[in-house]
């Protein structure tokens, strides 16, 4: 259950889903920002 933030007193029905979130941390961006995309 949700609230709708411009009616909250609306509920609302999310359903279920399975979904991945990927946040990457400051050693990959380091490394991302060293490679050399002219060789990909």
């Amino acid at each position: 259950m949700a609230r709708n933030p411009n009616k909250p007193k609306d509920e609302v029905v999310i359903p279920e889903r399975a979904v991945g979130k990927f946040k990457s941390g400051k050693i990959l961006k380091q490394m991302l920002k060293k490679m050399d995309l002219s060789s990909l």
